[in-house]
């Protein structure tokens, strides 16, 4: 959906891209061109935890970052712009778990848009509000290039 791939093939037909750790080698000699790999990166396990140990342990990172982000809002209003994906439902999930009163979510597309029917029901099954802000295509046009958007890179 966001057109990121990964591998060396792209989304041009007959175009590619160079991996992490590969080089292009010239041999004038027998006019060839070759890609080479200089590096490969190979992860090695650094300890051996079962699933539940890291699940766990995510769970303890994750909860200490919600607290922290409650302890900031300091009862102000927290507005989470909702997707489908998953980022997004975990934080919000994670506030909910810890009981955040003054929460809002937002999704911002087109209507009918499967993030924003996905987002809907996370909201709905989690009872808090839901906003979905559409822009017509004159308006994201306006927007992407209005003046507003030169200050918000000035700055």
């Amino acid at each position: 959906m966001s057109g990121y791939v990964t591998g060396s093939d792209t989304l041009i037909h007959g175009l590619k891209q160079f991996q992490s750790g590969e080089c292009l080698v010239v041999n004038k000699k027998s006019n060839s061109i070759d890609i080479r790999r200089y590096y490969r990166y190979t992860p090695k396990p650094i300890c051996s935890k079962s699933d539940d140990e890291w699940i766990k342990e995510l769970d303890v990172i994750m909860n200490r970052v919600t607290k922290r982000m409650i302890d900031r809002a300091n009862n102000g209003p927290i507005r989470i712009a909702l997707s489908a994906g998953l980022d997004s439902r975990i934080l919000i999930c994670k506030l909910h778990e810890f009981e955040y009163k003054n929460l809002e979510s937002f999704s911002y597309g087109p209507k009918g848009s499967w993030e924003a029917k996905g987002a809907k029901r996370v909201a709905k099954r989690l009872s808090i509000p839901w906003k979905l802000i559409t822009l017509s295509r004159k308006e994201a046009h306006n927007i992407f290039w209005g003046s507003e958007k030169k200050n918000i890179l000035i700055f």
